[in-house]
């Protein structure tokens, strides 16, 4: 029994490094816009939605670039906050000096009495205004667990998202565009 060589000679090697080549641009080409609006709603939400809807991308792109990059900012952000938290609180905190009692105890109950009437639900629900990075390190300081900010932070940027588009699609529905 023999077997055929199964080496590609050299016009098969360059055919296919130019198809295969081709096809990886081309592809690349279309997932930076994906790609920058996921990276920019993980940083900063609001912005990430305004740049999904400048770019005109339909509901189901919007839920995939802005809601997957808006969840992993919000995970990120959680656990790093978690961990700088931890190391200002215990290390750093003794050592500062413009910490004050006086000053830092009236501005902690008026953000203890905002953090009781409205809860994790009402900073979640702010997410856009106030930014992931603020909601979350309020959040983390005043003692909620990271399971829990996750939970509510990912349903608060799914309903955003789903919001913005819908908003979107009646508006332009409505004006005939």
């Amino acid at each position: 029994m023999t077997f055929r060589n199964n080496r590609l000679n050299d016009r098969q090697l360059i055919m296919f490094r130019n198809l295969f080549l081709a096809n990886i641009e081309e592809a690349w080409r279309g997932i930076w816009p994906y790609l920058g609006v996921a990276l920019l709603a993980g940083a900063k939400f609001f912005a990430g939605l305004v740049a999904a809807l400048l770019q005109q991308f339909n509901l189901l792109e919007m839920l995939l670039t802005v809601g997957i990059g808006g969840c992993v900012g919000v995970w990120v952000y959680t656990y790093l906050g978690q961990a700088l938290y931890r190391l200002i609180s215990h290390r750093l905190s003794p050592y500062w000096p413009w910490q004050r009692q006086r000053h830092s105890a009236r501005r902690y109950a008026i953000i203890q009495r905002v953090w009781h009437r409205y809860g994790l639900a009402g900073v979640a629900a702010l997410l856009p205004l106030l930014s992931p990075q603020i909601s979350i390190g309020l959040a983390l300081s005043l003692g909620e667990k990271p399971q829990r900010i996750l939970f509510y932070m990912v349903l608060s940027v799914m309903a955003w998202t789903l919001l913005s588009s819908g908003l979107r699609d009646t508006t332009l529905a409505l004006v005939g565009g």
